[in-house]
């Protein structure tokens, strides 16, 4: 009875034994990969440096990139821009009209930290049509209430903010570490 539970025990040890092999290669694959992939990261880093920073590509090597919240906090200030032109307000600031345009900038900025975290490869394009077609939505929108009398200095810094906000976006993602 003792020879087979021996017997017994030395086979599940070597079985135990075989998985924990397994794992320490495949762990070693693992740091293998990662080790290549930032040497080429590391590689790429430098020749850019080299040239002056000319040669430094629009892709980022995976891992951990900017914008992890940005497709949520898109579609927030997308929704704060709807709710702003649905409930007006009775006598609009010139501040008011600044801060409605504002957002804009953030749409901007989340939209193509948003994009670009997913490989777009046209996101301050697509950032600026989607950011328009909000904005002339709002408009569309607002017309056809009965009471609507247009906001200028809103309409005047829509464009030029959604415009600075996808730039900014771009060059977070871009430069940062």
């Amino acid at each position: 009875m003792n020879r087979q539970l021996r017997r017994a025990q030395a086979k599940q040890n070597k079985k135990v034994d075989r998985e924990k092999d397994r794992r320490r290669a495949a762990r070693r694959a693992r740091i293998a990969s990662a080790r290549q992939r930032r040497q080429r990261v590391r590689a790429s880093r430098s020749e850019g440096r080299a040239t002056g920073g000319e040669a430094r590509s629009q892709e980022r090597p995976k891992g951990r990139m900017p914008g992890r919240f940005a497709g949520i906090l898109m579609g927030l200030t997308a929704a704060f821009i709807v709710l702003q032109a649905a409930v007006p307000l009775p006598d609009p600031t010139p501040v008011n009209s600044v801060l409605s345009a504002g957002f804009y900038l953030l749409f901007g900025y989340f939209t193509v930290l948003w994009l670009k975290r997913r490989g777009t490869e046209r996101a301050f394009a697509l950032a600026l049509v989607f950011g328009a077609a909000l904005a002339i939505g709002v408009e569309v929108g607002q017309l056809l209430r009965p009471e609507y009398a247009p906001d200028i200095i809103t309409l005047a810094l829509t464009l030029p903010l959604l415009v600075l906000g996808a730039f900014l976006g771009r060059l977070v993602f871009l430069f940062s570490p």
